[in-house]
């Protein structure tokens, strides 16, 4: 399938050799990209169109910051997950701190116990690759 929103080559970086270790080990993976508080996209990695991927990230991003600002939701603490579970697929959101987060787009039929332990994996390593500017 090709990528219509593709802009030019991928250029491979530390992040999205990360990313794509996160989608690779986890069964039913479609995409993961690497985040700041604007949805801005630093990196991804995804099977198909990348756009959906970054879509996904900046709308989970949105609802991060609106999570972030409800009073209600901040008086059960810090947010250490969105999921949101649709007909065809899931999205996991995850934030790192400093604004940034990683999205995770899924199929269905993932598989949620290697999901959980690769995203464990890919934010230590985000976190080291970041140079610390990250929680």
């Amino acid at each position: 399938m090709s990528a219509p929103h593709e802009t030019g080559p991928r250029v491979e970086t530390g992040f999205s050799t990360i990313l794509e270790r996160l989608v690779e080990e986890t069964p039913g993976a479609i995409g993961a990209a690497f985040a700041d508080d604007e949805g801005e996209a630093v990196d991804s990695f995804g099977e198909g169109d990348r756009y959906e991927v970054l879509l996904a990230a900046a709308h989970m991003g949105v609802l991060l910051r609106r999570f972030e600002a409800s009073r209600k939701v901040s008086e059960c603490g810090t947010i250490r997950e969105i999921w949101i579970t649709a007909e065809n697929g899931q999205i996991v959101c995850r934030p790192l701190g400093h604004g940034y987060q990683v999205t995770v787009v899924l199929q269905r039929c993932a598989t949620i116990p290697k999901l959980e332990k690769a995203l464990d994996r890919a934010l230590v390593h985000l976190r080291l690759e970041a140079g610390g500017i990250i929680d």
